[in-house]
């Protein structure tokens, strides 16, 4: 099948269903290059509509699973087609659908989509028998995957459930070396030092919001204290949170997170991150003082990988 030419609208269209993680894999499948028996199996944006629609299905008859069966069932599709079809589904609600809430209903409705595969392979022809699993338990695919949760309770929960089912699915005695169960606990235990060093620094914040006379005020509103102090810390806390994260993105996009956090001016917090180093050099008694503070809130978390590159940076002994 030769590359269909897009529109720009069905460009966006491919862009907001293949762009995430999550369906990425599908796309690679669909157009041969991760699983040749999926080849050409659907047009790339007929099955992202495709999907989206059965997706709204399951949640509209979550409590009906024999009924969501049959309405699969009677789509104008191959045995192929719905097989595929019915993986992908079974992988969404089993792991990527619904982060923050157990939904039990869905866990029937996926075992009855099963029943549905495994009926379907039951009848496959010699050519379509050989339908290679695709590499679901993938730890880089699951890094990748966390990028698109921006919520943290989300993301352990996702790594919960990608878990469960391949510790259902596969013997790691028989592994060597990290498992991918392994893995996600410490992945897991990496989002938790995050989400309590979140917390500590907003309850330092919280003890040290009374106001004072050399407080400046934004126009929210908000109040600022002395920034060669507070706001720096503030800077130097997050900027070792997003190096330690391997967050990737420009300044504006850092300085709105920390903004939304802490209260500071945005475009102050800008300024300040192109320039947060230089203090070290133009004032360095304050910058120690600074960066011996955000090491100790690191400290008190045990987290001990980012006191490492702090020590590392100042070359403590």
């Amino acid at each position: 099948m030769a590359e269909k030419e897009y529109t720009d609208e069905q460009i966006k269209e491919l862009d907001s269903f293949f762009g995430k993680e999550a369906n990425y894999n599908s796309y690679r499948e669909l157009v041969g290059e991760d699983n040749k028996d999926y080849k050409d199996l659907f047009e790339p944006l007929e099955f992202a509509r495709l999907f989206n629609t059965q997706v709204n299905l399951v949640r509209s008859y979550s409590n009906s699973p024999f009924t969501i069966s049959q309405r699969l069932q009677k789509l104008a599709l191959t045995d192929m087609q719905l097989f595929f079809l019915c993986e992908k589904l079974i992988e969404h609600f089993e792991i990527y659908d619904d982060y923050d809430d157990y939904e039990p209903q869905y866990e029937i409705v996926c075992r009855e989509l099963s029943r549905l595969k495994e009926k379907l392979n039951l009848f496959h022809d010699k050519e379509t028998t050989n339908v290679k699993p695709s590499k679901k338990f993938d730890f880089e695919k699951v890094k990748r995957t966390l990028k698109d949760i921006s919520n943290p309770y989300y993301q352990i929960a996702y790594l919960i459930k990608i878990k469960t089912r391949y510790l259902q699915e596969n013997d790691s005695d028989k592994e060597s070396g990290v498992t991918f169960a392994q893995k996600c606990d410490f992945e897991i235990e990496k989002i938790e030092k995050i989400k309590k060093a979140l917390a500590l620094y907003a309850t330092e914040q919280d003890e040290d919001d009374e106001p004072s006379d050399n407080d400046e005020t934004v126009e929210d509103g908000n109040q600022i204290r002395n920034r060669d102090l507070t706001l720096d810390q503030a800077i130097l806390f997050f900027t070792y949170l997003f190096e330690f994260t391997n967050v990737n993105c420009p300044n504006t996009k850092k300085a709105k997170v920390i903004a939304t956090l802490t209260g500071f001016s945005e475009n102050t917090i800008n300024q300040r991150l192109s320039v947060i180093n230089k203090k070290e050099v133009d004032n360095p008694k304050a910058f120690s003082k600074d960066i011996k503070k955000v090491r100790s809130s690191f400290e008190q978390l045990n987290f001990r990988e980012i006191t490492s590159m702090i020590d590392k940076d100042l070359s403590f002994k």
